[in-house]
């Protein structure tokens, strides 16, 4: 509450012209008499002070002071300020990931349940998803809308643009309420309430990578800490049988990384969990799959540990010697026939025949992809086998007019041919450009497949024949994960993969949040509608009161 014209408070000034008066009416006064018989039976002690204080205060000048009060406290203009209720309300609901936070689901549907019962309605509540739905349609039902409030509950995705979930309120409301722990910028008109973030310790990256070189494989970690103070973390990464252990110690509001190299199988599914003992347990784990099952090679001709290495840099590869294969590489060496995709590695096929090695030559990348990962400058110790280009050849390299690289289709299948000896050229072996070229020849003759590592929300294409198993039953096709794991999955031949389905990392730590951090409403918002509610009436019509009370009193001691 406070007051309009703070002046008019001055008015409590006259208490002292009421008790001047009053106290001037009751002074001692000669007063002449018949007799003095009447005091003869008066007691000669003097009176108590509580006794003097009940004679001079009597319930009428309490009534004045009264009066004088509440007169002033009317000029004073009291106005009491209050939220209005409105009229149409729509509420807009976080529904990411990042809303799991322990209590934080309660704590929205009882701010959402105070809104609209603060409102005369109609009413709407959309989950701000992705994507995004109606927990309540528009409606003139209070009722309908507390129920549809009491179903909320955040998905385990992110949450599509602002946009998609406002379309779902068309029309003008008197009042739009955005309830989220992130508030969206440039949300200009609406109403933004922000939740506080909790300080958590969150797992933000985790993948299991080959090494450049071609030698193995690298496992990678990182953990971000949004509290207040630093954090010694434990890290642990599971594939199957083999576990790896670690602290790191991560200051407050930064994120540190930990690397490893890992030589274990790679057709398992990975694990990376943190010990932590927060309110958001949700991003405290994260899961790595390579995809669906390993690429089994066929090895012909002479051995070449440098290709070897750049064929398992390329991806989860499985050398056999029976089939069935996805891939024969023959080293050095003549086929007789091609028996579906082939790398020919320095070797011939049915029309395709290699000349002596020649060193001399410009090279040319018609292939965009090599162009730009590959330093040519550091090539002139690679020699080129002269070799008729076929027709209906894809070259990717060449040097000195004569293709170094090519890939063609047969009827018996893809054929990628290397006509390249880097037999003197030990450097570029040892550098980032062998392995990168191998996987651009690779990924030339098999046809991509699905990542093994996808985010809750994303449709999963699965390949012929694969399915994902949940429980008893079996997904084939395509499918939408809705919560994040481990899931494992077959092929059409038997043989096991994994599926990794995470969290949206964007969705659930923000890149602009540091330690602990209570968002405000971006600029454009408004507060709740307010208003101020003159009080001057009731305090008028207590005075009212006040003086037939006074007046009362006096007409009965009259």
């Amino acid at each position: 509450m406070r007051f309009g014209v703070p002046l008019g408070l001055l008015w409590f000034l006259a208490w002292g012209v009421v008790l001047l008066l009053y106290f001037l009416q009751r002074r001692l006064r000669r007063e002449e008499v018949s007799a003095l018989f009447l005091w003869e039976r008066i007691p000669e002690l003097p009176l108590s002070f509580r006794e003097r204080l009940q004679m001079l205060w009597e319930p009428i000048l309490f009534l004045q002071l009264l009066a004088v009060g509440l007169l002033g406290v009317a000029f004073a203009e009291p106005l009491l300020r209050r939220e209005m209720p409105t009229g149409s309300v729509a509420l807009i609901l976080d529904g990411s990931a990042s809303m799991w936070v322990e209590g934080r689901p309660a704590e929205v549907r009882a701010l959402a349940a105070r809104i609209v019962r603060a409102a005369r309605g109609p009413w709407a509540v959309v989950l701000w998803a992705d994507p995004p739905r109606y927990l309540a349609p528009p409606t003139r039902n209070r009722a309908e809308a507390l129920r549809g409030i009491a179903q909320y509950a955040p998905t385990y995705g992110k949450r599509c643009p602002l946009g998609e979930a406002l379309a779902f309120i068309p029309g003008e409301w008197d009042r739009v309420a955005v309830i989220t722990d992130s508030p969206p910028p440039g949300a200009h008109g609406l109403e933004v309430i922000p939740l506080p973030r909790a300080e958590d310790l969150a797992l933000t990256a985790f993948s299991v990578r080959p090494l450049p070189q071609g030698t193995g494989y690298e496992a990678f970690v990182a953990v971000r800490n949004m509290t207040g103070r630093a954090q010694e973390v434990p890290v642990v990464v599971r594939a199957g049988t083999y576990t790896f252990r670690e602290r790191l110690e991560i200051p407050p509001g930064e994120e540190r990384g930990l690397s490893f190299p890992y030589f274990g199988p790679t057709d398992l599914g990975f694990t990376a969990e943190i010990g932590t003992d927060d309110p958001f347990p949700l991003d405290d784990k994260r899961f790595f799959s390579f995809g669906f099952g390993v690429i089994r090679v066929r090895w012909a001709g002479e051995e070449d540990r440098f290709l070897r290495a750049a064929l398992r840099a390329a991806g989860p590869i499985s050398f056999v010697d029976s089939p069935p294969w996805d891939l024969t590489v023959a080293v050095r060496t003549e086929l007789a026939g091609i028996d579906g995709p082939t790398l020919l590695w320095e070797s011939s096929a049915p029309g395709i025949r290699l000349g002596e090695p020649v060193g001399t030559g410009d090279w040319e990348a018609p292939d965009g992809a090599l162009a730009q990962t590959l330093d040519l400058s550091r090539w002139e110790g690679v020699k080129i086998h002269p070799v008729a280009l076929p027709e209906g050849a894809d070259v990717l390299l060449r040097r000195g007019g004569f293709p170094a690289a090519f890939t063609i289709f047969t009827p018996m299948g893809p054929v990628a041919v290397c006509a390249l000896s880097f037999a003197g050229a030990k450097e570029v072996l040892l550098s980032p450009d062998f392995p990168l070229f191998v996987r651009r020849l690779i990924s030339a003759l098999l046809p991509p497949l699905p990542g093994g590592t996808h985010g809750v929300g994303e449709a999963i294409f699965l390949p012929p024949g694969a399915a994902v198993i949940l429980g008893d039953e079996e997904i084939t096709g395509s499918w939408i994960p809705q919560a994040p794991g481990l899931y494992r999955g077959k092929t059409g031949e038997g043989a096991e993969f994994w599926v990794a389905v995470n969290l949206p990392y964007g969705e659930i730590v923000p890149l602009e949040s540091g330690g602990t951090h209570v968002a405000s409403p971006r600029e454009g918002t408004v507060a709740p509608a307010e208003a101020e509610l003159p009080l001057w009436r009731a305090w008028a019509w207590g005075l009212l009161l006040v003086l037939l009370a006074e007046g009362a009193l006096a007409l009965r001691r009259w």
